[in-house]
């Protein structure tokens, strides 16, 4: 009831977080363990819906990670599909919003020489795998151990449909760790072809001002060459006429006059 509660009416029951932070904690410290794990689910959903400290959060994250009896691995598994999406929130406090991605690996180290008890971990990530991709280096080594180990030790069905997707869960990260560095190398790729277009598009400009500057200054230059050509001509115009006045002879024009004797014939 206090899991349905807090579920569904959240609002409903915010004035009572106190006594409901309570009154599942007094169940976990029981000794039965289907009411222990039932108190579990219930604090989940009390996390997933308030505020918590991270201090408590993790501390419920962690005694998930470690429960590993046979007779209650679905409501441990109900309770980590509440719990792990809001983790990364519930940890900003800390500084750190994958900080606690580094309590599986640590429960993996710790009990990992078990497979049996340490199942519900990896079956956690492959269903979260998304969430554990930025950390994906620091599970893969614990990964492939323990495939060899589920087909080995037990081959029972479950094992060898766990495996299969630890399997699968390997290669999906690969492939979108690959995808990802092939887009940021096309990325980079483009940057550098977009900076030479620039480059060049600057030198073609620089060339097309330069071709404009030289024919500006051919046009500027075109005038002077014109009037100093005219003032040679000019000059060479004057002397040759002073040439001709000095070749040219004298011609006397004083009047002819007839004489006297021969006027009267005429």
């Amino acid at each position: 009831l206090t899991s349905f509660l807090v579920k569904e009416s959240s609002e409903i029951v915010n004035d009572h977080r106190k006594d409901i932070i309570k009154f599942n904690w007094n169940l976990i410290t029981l000794d039965d363990t289907i009411t222990k794990q039932a108190a579990y689910v219930s604090t989940s959903y009390f996390i997933a819906a308030f505020e918590t400290p991270p201090k408590v959060a993790t501390q419920i994250f962690v005694a998930l990670l470690r429960a590993n009896q046979s007779e209650i691995k679905y409501l441990v598994r109900e309770a980590l599909d509440i719990i792990a999406p809001v983790m990364e929130v519930r940890m900003k406090p800390t500084g750190s919003n994958i900080g606690w991605l580094r309590w599986p690996r640590r429960v993996l180290s710790e009990d990992g020489f078990n497979i049996s008890q340490v199942l519900n971990i990896y079956q956690f990530i492959v269903h979260y795998s998304d969430l554990f991709y930025v950390a994906r280096d620091q599970f893969i080594p614990n990964i492939i151990s323990a495939m060899g180990k589920l087909l080995l030790n037990n081959n029972s069905s479950d094992n060898t449909n766990l495996a299969i997707d630890l399997a699968e869960l390997l290669l999906k990260w690969e492939t979108r760790a690959k995808e990802e560095l092939d887009f940021s190398k096309a990325i980079e790729d483009s940057v550098v072809v977009k900076s030479e277009e620039k480059s060049e598009a600057e030198t073609e400009e620089k060339k097309i001002t330069e071709a404009d500057d030289s024919d500006k200054m051919d046009i500027d230059e075109k005038p002077e060459g014109k009037s100093e050509d005219a003032d040679k001509e000019k000059e060479k115009e004057k002397d040759n006429e002073s040439v001709k006045k000095e070749i040219k002879p004298e011609v006397s024009l004083t009047p002819y006059t007839i004489p006297f004797g021969q006027r009267e014939s005429c």
